[in-house]
C-alpha cells in the first residue's frame, strides 16, 4: 500500500482489531506514519464469502470517503524515544536491579527472563570484541527498517548474558538475516510461530564453546555460548528491528524456541563436508547459517541399518499438511520459501555414509520419497484448483496422486549434530538458509 502511495495512487487498509497496532507500527517503519486504514472486528481468514461482506458493507462508505478526502490515521512512531542512559535507584543493589529488570519489560525491551544490566563498563568490554567500530552499520534491519549499528548490537548481547567472544557471531548473524531470501519479515512479524535459528561452524565456534553435541539446543552449563548467542539475536531482533510482539511481531500462538535458538554442527563426527563448505567457504573458515524455523519434529529411529530406512523415517517425519511450507509448494511463485533442515545425529549420519550416501542423494532421495496424497497436503490449504499454480492443476484432479512437500531437492539441508543416539529431527522452515563469516567480525 505504501508503495502505491508514493506513485500517488491512493490506498485504504483494511485491518483487523487485533492487527490495528501492527497497521500503525509497520506503516510508521516504512516511513509513512499517516497511512489510512479502517478497522474490522476480525481477520477475514477462514470466514465464508458471505460473512466477509457482512463484515466489510458496512466500513464501504468510509473507505470510499478516505479515498476522496485523503483523511488520515494518527501518527505514531515505533517506539518510545528513551534516554541514551537511564538511571535507576532503590534501598540496595538488588532493589535498583528489580527496578531495571521491571522498567526494561514494560517497556518492551526484555524476553520475560531477567536481564543483564547494560552498563556503560559491560558495553565497553562487549565492544572490545570486535574491532569494528561503534557507530558502524552492519545493516538496516527489518521489520523496522532501523540502522543495527555494532553498539546497539552490542548492547543486545550484554543484555542477553553474552561474552565479549560471542559478538562476532552475533553480527554475523544479523548481517546473514538481511539477505532477501532468508525472509526476515517473515520470520520477524508473521503470525506463525518462526523462529531464527543460528548454526555455527568452523574452528571459532569450538574455540569459544558453541555446543554441536548431547543437548546442543540447550539446556546446561555445556549450551551457554549457544543460549546466550540465540537470545541476543531474539533481543536484537526487538531493540533494533523493533519486533515487538503485537506491534511488528503479531505471532498467534508463540513458541518457546523463539527466546533463543543456536548450535553448533558436530564436524568432528561429520562423515561429509560440513554445511559451511557445502555453502561455498573454506573448512578453515567460520561461520553461522541462519535458518527461519516454524517447527521441529523429533525423528526416532533406533531399527533401521540401512541408509533407505532411516531416509524414509525421515521423509514420513517431513509431510505434515498444515505448514506455510506446504502452502507454498502450491500455491506461491516463492522459491526460496517452504525449506527443511535435518538435523542428523551421529548415529543416523554413520548409517548413511555406510550405505554410500552423501548430503546431494540424501536430498534427492527425500525429494522423492517425502511425499502425500494431495487430499491431504495441497487441498488441506484451501482454495481451489483455478488459484492453484499451472503445473499442479491437473494433480489436484486426482485427490489420491501423492504430491512433494517442497518444490525441489535444494530445499532439504542437513547438518549432524547432537549425541550418540538413534533421534534424529526435522525442522521445518520458512527463506533460505544463509551464511555469512564470523571472522570478518572477529
Amino acid at each position: 500500500m505504501i508503495e502505491l502511495e508514493r506513485r500517488r495512487v491512493p490506498t485504504v487498509i483494511l485491518v483487523s482489531k487485533s492487527f490495528e497496532e501492527d497497521a500503525i507500527a509497520s506503516a510508521a517503519a516504512f516511513d509513512m506514519p499517516d497511512l489510512p486504514f479502517v478497522v474490522l472486528p476480525v481477520p477475514l481468514s477462514n470466514r465464508t464469502r458471505e460473512q466477509i461482506v457482512e463484515m466489510c458493507d458496512p466500513v464501504i462508505d468510509k473507505i470510499a470517503e478516505m479515498l476522496i478526502s485523503q483523511s488520515i490515521s494518527p501518527a505514531a512512531r515505533l517506539t518510545e524515544i528513551a534516554p541514551d542512559w537511564l538511571e535507576y535507584t532503590g534501598s540496595d543493589q538488588m532493589a535498583a536491579l528489580d527496578a531495571f529488570q521491571e522498567d526494561f519489560l514494560q517497556r518492551g525491551w526484555g524476553d520475560g527472563f531477567p536481564l543483564v544490566l547494560p552498563t556503560k563498563e559491560r558495553v565497553e568490554a562487549m565492544l572490545k570484541g570486535t574491532r569494528h567500530p561503534r557507530d558502524e552499520v552492519v545493516c538496516r534491519l527489518e521489520p523496522g527498517n532501523a540502522m543495527a549499528t555494532v553498539e546497539k548490537i552490542a548492547v543486545n548481547c550484554v543484555m542477553a548474558g553474552c561474552k565479549p567472544e560471542y559478538l562476532p557471531v552475533v553480527l554475523a548473524a544479523v548481517e546473514a538475516m538481511m539477505d532477501p531470501l532468508f525472509l526476515l519479515r517473515i520470520v520477524a512479524c508473521s503470525t506463525g510461530m518462526h523462529a531464527p535459528c543460528t548454526i555455527v561452524n568452523g574452528p571459532y565456534g569450538r574455540k569459544i564453546g558453541i555446543n554441536s553435541g548431547r543437548a546442543a539446543l540447550g539446556p546446561g552449563a555445556q549450551s551457554r555460548a549457544n543460549l546466550a548467542i540465540g537470545r541476543a539475536v531474539r533481543l536484537v531482533l526487538m531493540n533494533v528491528g523493533h519486533a515487538y510482539v503485537g506491534s511488528l511481531d503479531l505471532d498467534t500462538i508463540g513458541s518457546p524456541r523463539k527466546i533463543s535458538m543456536c548450535y553448533g554442527e558436530n564436524e568432528d563426527q561429520n562423515p561429509w563436508e560440513p554445511l559451511h563448505v557445502r555453502q561455498g567457504f573454506k573448512r578453515e573458515e567460520s561461520t553461522v547459517t541462519m535458518f527461519g524455523v516454524t517447527s521441529e519434529v523429533e525423528c526416532l529411529d533406533f531399527a533401521n541399518t540401512t541408509g533407505e530406512g532411516v531416509l524414509n523415517t525421515f521423509a514420513g517425519t517431513a509431510i505434515p499438511s498444515g505448514t506455510d511450507g506446504v502452502y507454498a509448494t502450491f500455491h506461491q511463485s516463492v522459491i526460496s520459501f517452504g525449506h527443511i533442515m535435518l538435523l542428523v545425529t551421529t548415529d543416523h549420519a554413520e548409517v548413511l555414509a555406510r550405505s554410500g550416501f552423501d548430503p546431494q542423494s540424501i536430498r534427492r532421495y527425500m525429494f522423492e520419497n517425502a511425499r502425500r496424497e494431495y487430499k491431504w497436503l495441497g487441498s488441506n490449504q484451501g482454495g481451489t484448483i483455478s488459484e492453484l499454480e499451472e503445473c499442479w492443476k491437473e494433480t489436484a484432479r486426482n485427490p489420491e496422486a501423492m504430491v512433494p512437500v517442497v518444490r525441489t531437492a535444494e530445499h532439504f539441508h542437513m547438518v549432524v549434530v547432537g549425541g550418540s543416539a538413534g533421534k534424529s529431527q526435522v525442522h521445518l522452515g520458512a527463506g533460505t538458509p544463509i551464511t555469512r563469516s564470523i571472522d570478518k567480525w572477529m
